[in-house]
């Protein structure tokens, strides 16, 4: 499923350097932090934030990652098919990921919220970015529910399938 891979993918880049897998080099007596598994950079500084960007991107929009501290906050990167994909973490958890296409205007947008130990609670999905959620998933109960008319209509949650 793309959105399970992507999540999986984002949290991975944003763990790479929770973890302290930062990479530190020096060119010519300029020292330079990386994360690594990734061509993020080392940019900014500013008290607990740091910013890294991917400056080998040649489209002249950059992929980033912001950091407080060991906590990612906010991460763009490149997606498939020409998509920008932002995602906005809190505590370590993908809250709110947004995808967009080169013009900028939004595919699709998906909310997540977890409970204190990272465990999916429910899950708000915007599947072509009109603005209206589309899917509900409620895991504490295990039940799917998609939007009809303006109303939720209820179903058993078997899978992420719905999500597609």
């Amino acid at each position: 499923m793309k959105t399970a891979k992507w999540v999986v993918l984002s949290i991975g880049i944003c763990a790479l350097a929770w973890l302290g897998l930062t990479h530190h080099t020096e060119k010519a007596g300029v020292s330079t932090k990386t994360i690594k598994g990734t061509k993020f950079e080392l940019v900014a500084r500013h008290g607990a934030f740091e910013l890294y960007i991917d400056k080998t991107l040649t489209n002249g929009i950059e992929d980033f990652a912001v950091f407080q501290g060991n906590d990612c906050i906010v991460l763009r990167e490149h997606g498939s098919s020409n998509t920008v994909e932002t995602t906005y973490f809190e505590n370590g958890f993908n809250v709110l990921l947004t995808r967009r296409d080169k013009k900028n205007k939004i595919l699709n947008r998906i909310f997540n919220y977890d409970d204190d130990s990272g465990t999916s609670q429910y899950v708000y999905v915007d599947k072509n970015g009109d603005g209206l959620w589309d899917v509900f998933l409620d895991y504490t109960n295990q039940r799917f529910y998609f939007s009809s008319n303006l109303c939720w209509v209820s179903g058993p949650l078997e899978s992420d399938d719905k999500l597609k």
